[in-house]
């Protein structure tokens, strides 16, 4: 199966990654590198990675072409930075998903799946 990892490139994410490549899934990783995001999470690894935000419509697409599913680990944290910058959560946690809806094609094709530990996850 190939899948898109959204935030795949923070801790929690990059350790899902690799137990998806080692169960025969191809990956791709959308992820905008903040404090959280490392690259060198990912080394090694045989994935396709696109730098991007999950709320930009553009990274999106290009990161979505041809996945079968979606795993969403990008998230803004720390209590410190809620208060300092607020939009950026609301723009990570409410407006990503919107633009994943939004997708052309997704909309009549998501279908979520219970049980799974990722916040959202939607098969294309």
């Amino acid at each position: 199966m190939k899948l898109l990892v959204c935030g795949g490139a923070g801790f929690i994410g990059s350790a899902f990654v690799r137990v998806r490549l080692g169960a025969g899934d191809e990956v791709v990783v959308l992820d905008k590198l903040t404090y959280a995001g490392r690259r060198e999470n990912l080394q090694d690894l045989e994935i396709a990675f696109v730098h991007g935000a999950i709320e930009g419509p553009d990274a999106v697409a290009r990161a979505i072409e041809g996945c079968e599913a979606v795993v969403n680990f990008a998230a803004e944290t720390h209590v410190d930075r809620s208060i300092a910058e607020p939009d950026a959560f609301v723009r990570t946690h409410a407006q990503a998903h919107e633009v994943r809806a939004d997708e052309p094609g997704a909309a009549a094709h998501q279908q979520p799946h219970r049980g799974t530990p990722a916040r959202t996850r939607w098969s294309r």
